[in-house]
C-alpha cells in the first residue's frame, strides 16, 4: 500500500481470468484502500482478494482461475490502478492514442495481404506495422503493459551515456486472428562493463537428454505432470546496471528524453541470464535443488518433483497430485504463469496414457509447416533420409551461392532430429557441414530429408512402461564407429564418426548422437575403442541424474560389434597397438574396474547405432528403424526402375 495515498499497489505477479465479475474484484480494492488503515493491519495480497470475491460468490477457485489464464491482465489496468489511465495516452503515439476506431481499409483484410504479414509480419518497419489493424492492437498493447509494468521511466537524455535504440518484432498467431508483437532493444549496441557485465550474459537450457529422462520417468513411473508458461519472463528480474534507451516508435518523440530500463527486457544482452538466475533463486528458496548434471533440472528435497526449465517453460513432474499442486502453486506465487496442453512441450507432441503405460513422442505438425514454409508439401515420399552408401564432399568448383535458405532449413532439421527424429540424425549430420557454402548437391540433399519426412510424418517414437518398475533400471547404450570416412576434400578429412544410441530396456529409446570424432583414428579398432570411451563418459551423467532422483540402476551396459575394441576395453593391461591414443580415452578401463559399465558384444545387425554412422539400405534402415522404437506406419513411395533419387530431384527442381 501507498503510505501517502493509502491505495494498493499492482503486482505484477498475478494473472486474472476473464470470467470473473471485474466489478467485485474493483469493489474489494476500493473498499481495502478508502479504509483507514493501522500499522499492524495485515493487507491482503491479490490471491486472497480473489479467494474471497469468488469463494463468497459460490465461483471457481483461485488455483482454477490462474489454470484457466490466457492472457495476462493484471488489476493496473481497472480505474483503481496506481498509473492513471491518462498517463498511458499521454506517452503513446498519436496513431495509437486514438480513440475513434476508424474503418479499416479493405486492402489489409485482402488475403494474399494476411498471407504476407503472416510470412514477413518480424521485418515489417513500424509504419507499415501499424497499417495492420491485428498489429496496430499489439504494438499498443505492449507499450501499454510496459508502461503500467514500470519496465522503464522516460528521464533526461544523460551527457556521458550513448543511448542505444530497439526494435519491433511482429508475428500473426492463432490462425491469422491475433498480432503479437515485441519491443526488443539492440542489445548489440551495449558496451560491455557499462551497459552489462561481461560475466553475467550466458543462460542455460534444459538439455534434450535431460528432458528425455524425465519422459521416461513419466512413462515408468506413472508421474502427474503439468507445463507452466512464465508470462513476460524476461521482463521480470531488475536491472543492476543502468541502460538507457532512445524513445521507441508507438511513444510520443522528445529529442531531450530517453527511456531508463528499471526491469530487464528480451533483447538485452544480459536479460537471459538475469532470467535464469530469477528461476534459480525461487527454486532455491523453496526447498528444491539443482542437478549437478544439468543446472536446469530441479528435485524436491524429496525427491518426489522434479522441474525442468527451458527459459519460460517448465515441464512439472511428481509422484502425487499433492506434489504437483505445491509445485505449481510456488510458481504462481513467484510469476505470473498460465498453463499450457500438458501434450505439447517445446513444439514436441508427447502422447501419455497413465492407463496404457505408452507415450508417444512426433513433431508431425512441425513437419507439415517445414514442408509448406519450403513449398515441398506435394513432394514425392522417399524410403531412406540419405541414398544409400553415399557421403557429401565439399563443392570442388567456385560454384554460384545458391540464393537458397539451406542453414535455416538445416537448423529446423537438426531440432527434429535432437528432439524425436534421430532416424534422420546422420543425414542432418551431414548437412551441418557445409552451412556456410552449400553447393546444389547439398541443397539437393536437404530436400531429400524433407521428402523422407514427408512420408513419414505420422511416424512416432514410442516408450512403454516396464512390467516390473520395481526392478532397478538397465541402461543399454550402443555404441558404432565408420572408419575414416569422412572424405579427403571437406574440412575433417579422414576422421572416423562416432554414432551412439542410449536406450532404457523394456522402454526405449531416449538419446542419440552422431559426431565426427576429434582425432584420427590409425584403424577400425582404434576408431571402435574411442567410440567407446565416449559412450562410457555419457553413460556417468545419465546413471548421475537417476542417482539424484534416487532411482535405482543396473550397471550400465554398452553394446559394440567390434572385437577388437571391446577386448582391449576389458583387459587391465594397455595394448602396444595403442600407446599412442591419448591418456583421457582409456577412461573407459577405470569405469570398468569400478564396475560402472559393462562393455559387450552384439551383432552388427543388431547394432541400432549403425543408424547413425552411414548411410543405409532400405531394408536395414527400416528394421533398425522398428528397433529404436518407432512406429511402422510409412507412406514412401517407391521409385519407378531405372529412375535414380538425384534424377527425380532435379527435375523436380
Amino acid at each position: 500500500m501507498d503510505e501517502e495515498t493509502g491505495e494498493v499497489l499492482e503486482s505484477p505477479h498475478v494473472t486474472f481470468n476473464e470470467v470473473i465479475n471485474s466489478s467485485v474484484i474493483s469493489a474489494s480494492i476500493v473498499d481495502d484502500s478508502e479504509s483507514e488503515s493501522s500499522d499492524d493491519e495485515v493487507i491482503p495480497t491479490y490471491r486472497q482478494v480473489l479467494e474471497q470475491s469468488t469463494n463468497s460468490r459460490g465461483e471457481i477457485s483461485a488455483s482454477t482461475v490462474v489454470e484457466s489464464t490466457v492472457t495476462r491482465t493484471s488489476i493496473a489496468e481497472n480505474e483503481n490502478s496506481d498509473i492513471e489511465a491518462g498517463t498511458v495516452s499521454d506517452l503513446l503515439a498519436e496513431e495509437l492514442s486514438e480513440k475513434r476506431q476508424r474503418k479499416p481499409n479493405p486492402r489489409y483484410f485482402n488475403k494474399e495481404v494476411v498471407n504476407k504479414v503472416k510470412a514477413y509480419s518480424a521485418k515489417l518497419p513500424y509504419k507499415e506495422a501499424v497499417q495492420n489493424p491485428l498489429l496496430k492492437a499489439s504494438i499498443k498493447k505492449e507499450l501499454t503493459e510496459l508502461i503500467k509494468e514500470k519496465i522503464f521511466e522516460v528521464v533526461d537524455r544523460p551527457k556521458d551515456r550513448k543511448p542505444i535504440t530497439s526494435t519491433w518484432v511482429h508475428k500473426i498467431v492463432d490462425n491469422g486472428s491475433r498480432g503479437k508483437s515485441r519491443w526488443c532493444p539492440r542489445g548489440y549496441q551495449q558496451i560491455v562493463n557499462k551497459d552489462y557485465n561481461e560475466a553475467e550474459v550466458a543462460a542455460p537450457t534444459l538439455h534434450l537428454q535431460t528432458m528425455m529422462i524425465m519422459l521416461a520417468m513419466q512413462v515408468i513411473y506413472s508421474l502427474y505432470t503439468k507445463i507452466v508458461d512464465v508470462i513476460g519472463a524476461f521482463r521480470i528480474p531488475k536491472l543492476a546496471e543502468k541502460v538507457y534507451i532512445e524513445l521507441p516508435e508507438g511513444m510520443k518523440q522528445d529529442s531531450s528524453k530517453v527511456l531508463l530500463l528499471n526491469n530487464s527486457l528480451y533483447g538485452l544482452k544480459q536479460a537471459a541470464h538475469h532470467w535464469a538466475k530469477e528461476v534459480k533463486t525461487t527454486f532455491l528458496e523453496n526447498n528444491y535443488s539443482a542437478s549437478n548434471v544439468d543446472c536446469c533440472l530441479y528435485i524436491s528435497n524429496d525427491k518426489s518433483t522434479q522441474c525442468g526449465t527451458y527459459v519460460d517453460d517448465i515441464k512439472v513432474l511428481s509422484k502425487t497430485k499433492e506434489g504437483l499442486d505445491n509445485a505449481t502453486q510456488m510458481l504462481e506465487e513467484a510469476f505470473p504463469v498460465q498453463y499450457k496442453d500438458q501434450n505439447t512441450y517445446l513444439g514436441i507432441q508427447i502422447i501419455h496414457s497413465r492407463d496404457s503405460g505408452i507415450m508417444t513422442i512426433d513433431q508431425e505438425v512441425k513437419i507439415e509447416e517445414l514442408l509448406k514454409e519450403y513449398k515441398m508439401e506435394d513432394c514425392k515420399p522417399v524410403s531412406t533420409p540419405a541414398e544409400f552408401n553415399t557421403k557429401l564432399i565439399k563443392s570442388v568448383t567456385e560454384d554460384k551461392k545458391e540464393a537458397y535458405p539451406y542453414r535455416e532449413l538445416v537448423g529446423s532439421l537438426l531440432w527434429l532430429a535432437r528432439a524425436s527424429r534421430p532416424d534422420i540424425m546422420y543425414a542432418v549430420n551431414q548437412l551441418c557441414k557445409f552451412v556456410d557454402n552449400p553447393s546444389a548437391v547439398h541443397i539437393i540433399a536437404a530436400k531429400r530429408v524433407l521428402r523422407y519426412l514427408k512420408g513419414t510424418k505420422g511416424i512416432k517414437l514410442i516408450l512403454k512402461r516396464p512390467s516390473n518398475i520395481n526392478k532397478p533400471i538397465t541402461v543399454k547404450i550402443f555404441v558404432d564407429a565408420d572408419f575414416a570416412g569422412e572424405p579427403e576434400g571437406n574440412k575433417n578429412p579422414m576422421k572416423s564418426t562416432t554414432g551412439i544410441v542410449v536406450t532404457i530396456e523394456s522402454v526405449g529409446t531416449i538419446f542419440s548422437q552422431c559426431q565426427l570424432q576429434t582425432v584420427v583414428a590409425k584403424s577400425t579398432c582404434e576408431a571402435e575403442y574411442i567410440a567407446i570411451s565416449t559412450a562410457g563418459s555419457m553413460s556417468q551423467s545419465i546413471k548421475q541424474i537417476f542417482e539424484e532422483l534416487n532411482i535405482p540402476t543396473e550397471i550400465v551396459l554398452i553394446l559394440n560389434d567390434n572385437q577388437s575394441a571391446i577386448t582391449i576395453a576389458n583387459s587391465e593391461f594397455s595394448s602396444s597397438k595403442l600407446r599412442h591414443v591419448k591418456v583421457h580415452f582409456h577412461y573407459v578401463k577405470e569405469l570398468i574396474k569400478q564396475n560402472q559399465i559393462k562393455v559387450s558384444y552384439v551383432p552388427t545387425t543388431d547394432n541400432i547405432a549403425d543408424i547413425m554412422t552411414k548411410a543405409l539400405s532400405k531394408d536395414k534402415f527400416q528394421k533398425i528403424r522398428g528397433l529404436m522404437g518407432f512406429t511402422t506406419e510409412d507412406n514412401t513411395y517407391q521409385l519407378e526402375e531405372g529412375v535414380s533419387e538425384t534424377d527425380l530431384l532435379i527435375s523436380n527442381n
